[in-house]
């Protein structure tokens, strides 16, 4: 038997018999994880109600998540395949027009870094129930409000991203020429962010809408952050290139020459915003 004394004394009430069982099982199903006695012994007791037996708890799955929340790579990545395989599962159903993928995004998020003074959910976490049932249930949260931000017509995220890229933004030179452009400069934006991989359009809006550095990206993803720097970079790259094309063909090569230069403010608007530092942390 393991000396299990730093574990027992987070959890005066537990035998250390018990106490070195329950360490056994979590060690034995996560051994990835590496455990820290004393540590994970005060995430267990903080969880445990008074008056309750600790051994009431999903203790397996509390390691898990106390793994994860301390960063361990090897728990994250574990973490990060259970809950892809229980989302897609869950989400089979869902309805039309939004992908999988960027709720996955939004719920790992919620799950590992919170945010607007919000603890991440990982942590709350009581271990009364499956962690399977709770990341499951914060999911179906993560579509419905998806869903609610969905515009009826447009793909999830490519109209919000572009409005915020050019309503952002410097404001153009203001001339009557430019202004009519504005139109079509906003639809060929909808376009190039609509036609990115869900990957690059992901992090873009997690980036630029919800204020998510690269670093925090790397760990959503599990990822090395010159990864995620990397992401952003293609997704800037591309969504000005195709944003480019689509207005030649809009409004043909002989009138996007033409009018050049007062397209010109509008690019240098949007490549502003989008060349801002991946690194940065927008707070």
């Amino acid at each position: 038997m393991r000396d299990v004394s730093t574990f027992v004394a987070q959890l005066p009430g537990l035998a250390r018999v018990d106490a070195a069982g329950l360490l056994e099982v979590a060690c034995a199903r996560w051994p990835q994880v590496t455990v820290r006695q004393a540590a994970f012994g005060a995430f267990l007791s903080a969880r445990c109600r008074p008056g309750d037996d600790v051994r009431q708890l999903h203790v397996a799955d509390l390691y898990l998540a106390w793994g994860a929340l301390d960063g361990q790579a090897a728990a994250l990545r574990a973490f990060d395949a259970l809950l892809v395989e229980w989302t897609s599962a869950a989400l089979r159903a869902r309805p039309g027009g939004v992908e999988l993928p960027e709720v996955q995004a939004v719920l790992r998020e919620r799950m590992l870094l919170g945010g607007a003074g919000r603890e991440p959910a990982l942590s709350r976490y009581s271990g009364y129930g499956a962690l399977k049932a709770y990341v499951v249930v914060a999911a179906l949260r993560a579509l419905t409000d998806a869903l609610r931000r969905r515009a009826p017509t447009q793909h999830l995220g490519a109209l919000e991203l572009a409005h915020t890229m050019l309503d952002e933004g410097p404001d153009p030179q203001a001339t009557a020429e430019a202004a009519q452009l504005r139109p079509h400069l906003r639809e060929a934006l909808e376009q190039s962010v609509t036609g990115l991989p869900v990957r690059l359009r992901t992090v873009l809006r997690l980036h630029y809408l919800e204020g998510i550095s690269a670093e925090a990206l790397a760990r959503m993803y599990n990822v090395h952050r010159a990864t995620t720097t990397r992401w952003l970079t293609e997704a800037r790259r591309r969504v000005l290139e195709a944003t480019r094309l689509e207005l030649v063909e809009v409004l043909g090569p002989e009138t996007f020459s033409s009018v050049r230069r007062e397209l010109g403010d509008f690019e240098l608007s949007v490549a502003g915003l989008l060349a801002a530092a991946p690194g940065e942390t927008h707070e």
